[in-house]
């Protein structure tokens, strides 16, 4: 069983996205895009990072982070 995580937040994706991890894929449900990451924990961790310890990072890399999960969202 592959250890997966699944979020449909913009800014938790787009953070773990920024911190280097990759997208293992994404899912559509209707007008919801899920992004899935592999490693969970890591993942889970990543997401208490960004909404309770102010999950610090370069502007830079949360922006391109965020360009790249929207053309995620809109891809196809």
């Amino acid at each position: 069983m592959l250890d997966l995580y699944k979020t449909r937040d913009l800014g938790v994706a787009s953070f773990i996205i920024a911190k280097g991890n990759e997208v293992h894929h994404i899912e559509r449900e209707e007008r919801l895009t899920h992004f899935v990451f592999d490693n969970e924990a890591k993942c889970k961790d990543l997401e208490r990072e960004y909404k309770f310890s102010g999950g610090k990072i370069e502007a830079k890399k949360f922006y391109d982070a965020i360009r790249e999960a929207k053309r995620l969202i809109f891809a196809e």
